[in-house]
Protein backbone atom coordinates (compact mmCIF):
# COMPACT_ATOMS: atom_id res chain seq x y z
CA UNK A 1 0.00 0.00 0.00
CA UNK A 2 1.50 3.47 -0.98
CA UNK A 3 0.61 5.71 2.42
CA UNK A 4 -1.42 8.61 2.05
CA UNK A 5 -0.28 11.95 3.62
CA UNK A 6 -2.96 14.42 4.57
CA UNK A 7 -2.81 17.41 3.35
CA UNK A 8 -2.09 20.20 5.34
CA UNK A 9 -5.45 22.85 6.77
CA UNK A 10 -3.17 25.40 5.51
CA UNK A 11 -2.24 24.15 1.94
CA UNK A 12 -5.68 23.14 1.29
CA UNK A 13 -6.94 26.63 2.15
CA UNK A 14 -4.03 28.27 0.02
CA UNK A 15 -5.34 25.81 -2.98
CA UNK A 16 -8.86 26.57 -2.64
CA UNK A 17 -7.83 30.42 -2.95
CA UNK A 18 -5.70 30.27 -5.40
CA UNK A 19 -8.44 28.40 -7.76
CA UNK A 20 -11.19 31.06 -6.28
CA UNK A 21 -8.95 33.91 -7.59
CA UNK A 22 -8.61 32.09 -10.62
CA UNK A 23 -11.86 31.59 -11.26
CA UNK A 24 -12.72 35.04 -10.14
CA UNK A 25 -10.09 36.51 -12.80
CA UNK A 26 -11.81 34.62 -15.47
CA UNK A 27 -15.08 35.13 -15.28
CA UNK A 28 -14.10 39.03 -14.54
CA UNK A 29 -11.95 38.70 -17.32
CA UNK A 30 -15.00 37.86 -19.47
CA UNK A 31 -17.14 40.22 -18.27
CA UNK A 32 -14.48 42.77 -19.13
CA UNK A 33 -14.57 41.49 -22.76
CA UNK A 34 -18.33 41.61 -22.63
CA UNK A 35 -18.69 44.77 -21.71
CA UNK A 36 -16.06 46.47 -23.52
CA UNK A 37 -17.69 45.05 -26.64
CA UNK A 38 -20.69 46.47 -25.32
CA UNK A 39 -19.23 49.68 -25.03
CA UNK A 40 -18.12 49.41 -28.31
CA UNK A 41 -21.17 48.88 -29.79
CA UNK A 42 -22.43 51.59 -27.92
CA UNK A 43 -20.31 53.93 -29.29
CA UNK A 44 -20.84 52.57 -33.11
CA UNK A 45 -24.53 52.77 -32.62
CA UNK A 46 -24.11 56.22 -31.68
CA UNK A 47 -22.10 57.30 -34.54
CA UNK A 48 -23.88 55.60 -36.84
CA UNK A 49 -27.53 57.39 -35.34
CA UNK A 50 -25.70 60.51 -35.79
CA UNK A 51 -24.64 59.93 -39.12
CA UNK A 52 -28.29 58.85 -40.02
CA UNK A 53 -29.33 62.32 -38.35
CA UNK A 54 -27.18 64.00 -40.42
CA UNK A 55 -27.99 62.42 -43.84
CA UNK A 56 -32.00 62.92 -42.80
CA UNK A 57 -30.68 66.57 -42.78
CA UNK A 58 -29.34 66.41 -46.31
CA UNK A 59 -32.25 64.29 -47.73
CA UNK A 60 -34.91 66.75 -46.32
CA UNK A 61 -33.08 69.73 -47.51
CA UNK A 62 -32.87 67.94 -51.17
CA UNK A 63 -36.68 66.86 -50.96
CA UNK A 64 -37.13 71.10 -49.89
CA UNK A 65 -35.16 72.07 -53.33
CA UNK A 66 -37.09 69.72 -55.82
CA UNK A 67 -40.24 70.66 -54.20
CA UNK A 68 -39.07 74.51 -54.73
CA UNK A 69 -38.08 73.49 -58.00
CA UNK A 70 -39.64 74.33 -61.01
CA UNK A 71 -41.05 71.26 -63.41
CA UNK A 72 -39.19 70.76 -65.77
CA UNK A 73 -40.89 71.31 -69.96
CA UNK A 74 -42.06 68.14 -71.10
CA UNK A 75 -39.73 66.76 -74.19
CA UNK A 76 -40.38 67.62 -77.30
CA UNK A 77 -42.66 65.78 -79.44
CA UNK A 78 -40.80 63.24 -81.54
CA UNK A 79 -41.43 62.29 -85.42
CA UNK A 80 -44.69 60.07 -85.45
CA UNK A 81 -45.42 60.11 -81.53
CA UNK A 82 -49.08 61.78 -80.71
CA UNK A 83 -49.21 64.78 -78.69
CA UNK A 84 -51.75 64.50 -75.76
CA UNK A 85 -52.39 68.55 -75.81
CA UNK A 86 -54.02 68.14 -79.47
CA UNK A 87 -57.21 67.20 -80.98
CA UNK A 88 -56.80 64.73 -83.48
CA UNK A 89 -59.60 64.05 -86.66
CA UNK A 90 -59.37 60.30 -86.34
CA UNK A 91 -62.12 59.44 -88.98
CA UNK A 92 -64.98 56.67 -87.69
CA UNK A 93 -66.09 55.83 -91.18
CA UNK A 94 -67.52 52.63 -91.69
CA UNK A 95 -66.63 51.26 -88.70
CA UNK A 96 -67.96 49.20 -85.78
CA UNK A 97 -70.03 51.72 -83.30
CA UNK A 98 -71.17 50.90 -79.79
CA UNK A 99 -73.31 53.42 -78.78
CA UNK A 100 -76.02 56.58 -80.10
CA UNK A 101 -75.30 58.42 -83.15
CA UNK A 102 -75.69 61.38 -81.52
CA UNK A 103 -73.39 60.79 -78.65
CA UNK A 104 -70.69 63.94 -77.51
CA UNK A 105 -68.36 61.77 -77.07
CA UNK A 106 -66.85 58.94 -79.15
CA UNK A 107 -63.84 56.75 -78.24
CA UNK A 108 -61.94 55.44 -80.59
CA UNK A 109 -59.88 52.35 -79.70
CA UNK A 110 -57.29 51.11 -82.20
CA UNK A 111 -57.29 47.41 -80.39
CA UNK A 112 -55.62 43.56 -81.08
CA UNK A 113 -58.09 40.71 -80.05
CA UNK A 114 -55.09 38.66 -78.64
CA UNK A 115 -53.66 41.80 -77.10
CA UNK A 116 -54.28 41.13 -72.96
CA UNK A 117 -54.82 44.50 -72.11
CA UNK A 118 -57.07 45.26 -74.93
CA UNK A 119 -58.85 42.64 -72.96
CA UNK A 120 -58.61 44.19 -70.04
CA UNK A 121 -59.97 47.54 -71.13
CA UNK A 122 -62.92 45.88 -72.55
CA UNK A 123 -64.75 46.17 -69.37
CA UNK A 124 -63.48 49.94 -68.90
CA UNK A 125 -65.37 50.92 -71.87
CA UNK A 126 -68.36 48.85 -71.00
CA UNK A 127 -68.67 50.40 -67.82
CA UNK A 128 -68.59 54.25 -69.38
CA UNK A 129 -71.19 53.14 -71.86
CA UNK A 130 -73.17 52.20 -68.77
CA UNK A 131 -71.82 54.94 -66.88
CA UNK A 132 -73.08 57.12 -70.11
CA UNK A 133 -75.65 55.92 -72.49
CA UNK A 134 -76.50 58.77 -73.94
CA UNK A 135 -73.67 60.41 -74.55
CA UNK A 136 -70.59 57.98 -75.01
CA UNK A 137 -69.79 55.87 -78.19
CA UNK A 138 -67.32 52.91 -78.61
CA UNK A 139 -65.57 53.10 -82.21
CA UNK A 140 -63.45 49.89 -83.14
CA UNK A 141 -60.28 50.13 -85.29
CA UNK A 142 -58.22 47.39 -85.77
CA UNK A 143 -54.59 47.27 -84.93
CA UNK A 144 -53.51 43.52 -84.92
CA UNK A 145 -49.81 43.98 -84.25
CA UNK A 146 -46.95 41.68 -85.94
CA UNK A 147 -45.97 39.54 -83.43
CA UNK A 148 -49.70 38.22 -82.55
CA UNK A 149 -50.24 35.51 -85.17
CA UNK A 150 -53.84 35.10 -84.97
CA UNK A 151 -54.43 38.70 -84.31
CA UNK A 152 -54.60 39.76 -88.69
CA UNK A 153 -57.18 36.93 -88.67
CA UNK A 154 -59.46 37.90 -85.73
CA UNK A 155 -59.91 40.47 -86.70
CA UNK A 156 -60.72 40.14 -90.60
CA UNK A 157 -63.27 37.17 -88.74
CA UNK A 158 -64.86 40.31 -86.62
CA UNK A 159 -65.18 42.38 -89.81
CA UNK A 160 -66.92 39.28 -91.86
CA UNK A 161 -69.08 38.55 -89.07
CA UNK A 162 -70.14 42.43 -89.17
CA UNK A 163 -71.41 41.87 -92.90
CA UNK A 164 -74.06 39.89 -91.10
CA UNK A 165 -74.73 42.12 -88.69
CA UNK A 166 -73.12 39.96 -85.72
CA UNK A 167 -69.35 42.24 -85.35
CA UNK A 168 -70.35 42.69 -81.86
CA UNK A 169 -71.32 39.15 -81.10
CA UNK A 170 -67.51 37.92 -82.29
CA UNK A 171 -66.01 41.06 -81.02
CA UNK A 172 -67.20 39.72 -77.40
CA UNK A 173 -66.11 36.11 -78.03
CA UNK A 174 -63.47 36.47 -79.73
CA UNK A 175 -62.06 38.52 -76.20
CA UNK A 176 -63.53 36.00 -73.77
CA UNK A 177 -61.82 33.29 -75.51
CA UNK A 178 -58.04 35.32 -75.98
CA UNK A 179 -56.61 32.23 -74.26
CA UNK A 180 -58.06 30.00 -76.45
CA UNK A 181 -57.02 31.83 -79.43
CA UNK A 182 -53.65 32.15 -78.52
CA UNK A 183 -53.76 28.48 -78.44
CA UNK A 184 -55.03 25.84 -79.90
CA UNK A 185 -58.23 27.53 -81.26
CA UNK A 186 -58.94 29.62 -84.83
CA UNK A 187 -61.09 32.56 -85.29
CA UNK A 188 -63.18 30.55 -87.23
CA UNK A 189 -63.55 27.72 -84.74
CA UNK A 190 -64.49 30.24 -81.82
CA UNK A 191 -67.00 32.15 -84.76
CA UNK A 192 -69.13 28.44 -84.47
CA UNK A 193 -72.48 27.98 -83.18
CA UNK A 194 -72.19 32.00 -82.87
CA UNK A 195 -76.00 32.78 -83.10
CA UNK A 196 -77.31 34.10 -86.38
CA UNK A 197 -74.25 33.52 -88.47
CA UNK A 198 -74.35 32.04 -91.84
CA UNK A 199 -71.37 29.73 -92.48
CA UNK A 200 -71.22 29.57 -96.23
CA UNK A 201 -71.20 33.24 -96.74
CA UNK A 202 -68.74 34.12 -93.94
CA UNK A 203 -65.85 31.24 -94.75
CA UNK A 204 -66.29 32.92 -98.26
CA UNK A 205 -65.56 36.09 -97.03
CA UNK A 206 -62.47 35.09 -94.49
CA UNK A 207 -60.51 34.15 -98.29
CA UNK A 208 -61.64 37.77 -99.78
CA UNK A 209 -59.38 40.31 -100.22
CA UNK A 210 -61.84 42.87 -99.27
CA UNK A 211 -61.94 41.80 -95.54
CA UNK A 212 -58.21 41.82 -95.51
CA UNK A 213 -57.94 45.54 -97.07
CA UNK A 214 -60.44 46.66 -94.44
CA UNK A 215 -58.06 45.30 -91.63
CA UNK A 216 -55.07 46.89 -93.32
CA UNK A 217 -56.42 50.13 -93.79
CA UNK A 218 -57.53 50.42 -90.35
CA UNK A 219 -53.70 49.88 -89.52
CA UNK A 220 -52.68 52.47 -91.92
CA UNK A 221 -54.85 54.45 -89.97
CA UNK A 222 -53.11 53.44 -86.71
CA UNK A 223 -49.98 54.73 -88.22
CA UNK A 224 -50.77 57.78 -89.35
CA UNK A 225 -52.19 58.94 -86.14
CA UNK A 226 -49.41 57.41 -84.08
CA UNK A 227 -51.02 54.48 -82.24
CA UNK A 228 -48.17 52.02 -82.30
CA UNK A 229 -49.26 49.79 -79.47
CA UNK A 230 -52.56 48.49 -78.41
CA UNK A 231 -54.53 49.45 -76.78
CA UNK A 232 -54.57 53.23 -78.32
CA UNK A 233 -57.87 55.77 -77.67
CA UNK A 234 -58.74 59.02 -79.00
CA UNK A 235 -61.69 60.36 -76.61
CA UNK A 236 -62.79 62.88 -79.34
CA UNK A 237 -59.74 63.08 -80.91
CA UNK A 238 -57.15 63.42 -77.35
CA UNK A 239 -55.10 60.36 -77.01
CA UNK A 240 -55.22 57.63 -74.52
CA UNK A 241 -52.61 55.32 -74.19
CA UNK A 242 -53.00 51.74 -73.04
CA UNK A 243 -54.71 50.11 -70.43
CA UNK A 244 -55.76 53.10 -67.88
CA UNK A 245 -57.70 53.18 -64.78
CA UNK A 246 -61.86 53.66 -65.36
CA UNK A 247 -60.87 57.13 -63.50
CA UNK A 248 -59.02 57.88 -66.08
CA UNK A 249 -61.16 57.59 -68.31
CA UNK A 250 -64.48 59.38 -66.93
CA UNK A 251 -61.73 62.31 -66.74
CA UNK A 252 -61.25 62.61 -70.39
CA UNK A 253 -65.07 61.86 -70.72
CA UNK A 254 -66.13 64.78 -68.25
CA UNK A 255 -64.33 67.09 -69.76
CA UNK A 256 -65.29 66.21 -73.37
CA UNK A 257 -69.63 66.33 -72.23
CA UNK A 258 -68.23 69.65 -70.40
CA UNK A 259 -66.95 71.14 -73.95
CA UNK A 260 -70.07 70.04 -75.73
CA UNK A 261 -72.43 71.23 -73.28
CA UNK A 262 -70.89 74.61 -73.58
CA UNK A 263 -70.82 74.63 -77.34
CA UNK A 264 -73.52 75.53 -79.04
CA UNK A 265 -73.78 72.53 -81.72
CA UNK A 266 -76.22 70.01 -82.08
CA UNK A 267 -75.39 67.02 -80.96
CA UNK A 268 -75.28 64.92 -83.97
CA UNK A 269 -73.08 67.39 -85.44
CA UNK A 270 -70.68 67.66 -82.81
CA UNK A 271 -67.90 64.84 -83.59
CA UNK A 272 -67.51 66.70 -87.09
CA UNK A 273 -67.66 69.96 -86.25
CA UNK A 274 -65.44 69.80 -82.89
CA UNK A 275 -63.30 66.94 -83.79
CA UNK A 276 -63.06 65.74 -87.60
CA UNK A 277 -62.92 69.60 -88.70
CA UNK A 278 -60.60 71.09 -86.26
CA UNK A 279 -58.09 68.28 -85.38
CA UNK A 280 -54.55 67.25 -86.82
CA UNK A 281 -54.98 64.87 -89.85
CA UNK A 282 -52.44 63.10 -88.50
CA UNK A 283 -48.77 63.03 -86.11
CA UNK A 284 -46.04 64.93 -87.30
CA UNK A 285 -43.78 62.89 -89.67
Amino acid sequence: MVAQHPVAPEAFVLRTLAWTVTVVALVGASAFLVAHHVIQDNARAKLLERDLTVMRGYIEELRQRIDAAPSPPPPPARPGDTDPAKVYAVPVGDAAVRGPADAVVTIVAFTDYQCPFCGRAESTLDELRERYPDDVRVVVQHNPLPFHRAAFDAAVAAECAGEQGLFWPLHDRLFARQRALSGEETPASIAQGLEGLQRGPFERCLSSERARARVTEDQRLAERFGARGTPTFFVNGRVLVGAQPLERFVEAVERERSAAQASDTPREQYYRRAVLEKGAHGVQQ
